[in-house]
């Protein structure tokens, strides 16, 4: 009841699935275990297709340009019993999953949302270690943030080592960032 409480998804991520369906984002990493972006692409009936990468098993089907939308759940899945959330799970992510990651972090745009940057898992070993895999991340890291909110002692780090590179992005928050009433 916890991870699916029977209540419908956020216009944020209704407004995310749209985006998704029309590619202008194709792939998703998550550290979250809910299920809301695919329970939002099942209300709105798009995208047609949402590859979700929950396992090691399921690294077959990731791409760093895919043809149908990706969502890619760093830390495991609990369905799946490989969640990972105890502070010793979340000091690195799956190296397996680090490793097919990095052409995408090398050559596209990263924007962060809803993640305040805290768990070394990610903060390590997704940006900090792979700063040179990623080639300074060249096409930049969009850190989105309440305008309220001081950056993660992690994320400073990151954004000194890359430098212009990094650009922060105030935001009202998620639901604002990716819902309008056009």
């Amino acid at each position: 009841d916890l991870l699916r409480p029977g209540v419908d998804p956020s216009r944020g991520y209704r407004g995310l699935v749209e985006i998704l369906h029309q590619r202008w984002i194709t792939t998703v990493l998550t550290t979250n275990f809910d299920d809301c972006i695919y329970r939002a692409k099942e209300l709105v009936k798009r995208p047609h297709r949402l590859t979700q990468i929950k396992t090691s098993s399921d690294l077959s089907q990731f791409s760093s340009s895919p043809q149908d939308p990706q969502l890619v759940y760093l830390n495991g899945s609990v369905d799946h019993y490989t969640d990972k959330n105890t502070d010793a799970e979340v000091r690195s992510l799956d190296p397996e999953i680090v490793e097919r990651i990095k052409p995408m972090l090398r050559d596209h745009p990263i924007i962060v949302v809803g993640y305040r940057g805290n768990e070394p898992s990610v903060m390590k070993s997704l940006f900090r270690d792979q700063i040179e895999a990623a080639q300074n991340f060249p096409y930049g890291i969009y850190w989105c943030g309440r305008g309220d909110e001081d950056l993660a002692p992690m994320v400073k780090e990151l954004a000194d080592a890359i430098g212009g590179n990094f650009s922060t992005v105030p935001i009202n928050g998620f639901d604002e960032l990716f819902w309008s009433d056009l």
